[in-house]
């Protein structure tokens, strides 16, 4: 969480940050955490996650089916 003080378009991190809540088995934190990302990349940027961020989304949303 203090990189992404530092610097909130960080997609690595934020993909840390998500396995590790899913490793703690907090999968709300861990798909706010994506929502975060998202929401950090189009303000900034206006792009996108990378798809390696999206298929981790999509493995965690799949996760509580």
């Amino acid at each position: 969480q203090r990189v992404l003080a530092i610097d909130p378009v960080w997609e690595d991190a934020y993909r840390v940050q998500m396995r590790a809540f899913m490793s703690q088995q907090n999968r709300p934190l861990a798909l706010r955490t994506y929502e975060r990302c998202v929401a950090a990349l189009a303000e900034e940027f206006d792009v996108p996650p990378l798809p390696e961020t999206t298929a981790l989304y999509r493995k965690i949303m799949a996760a509580g089916d």
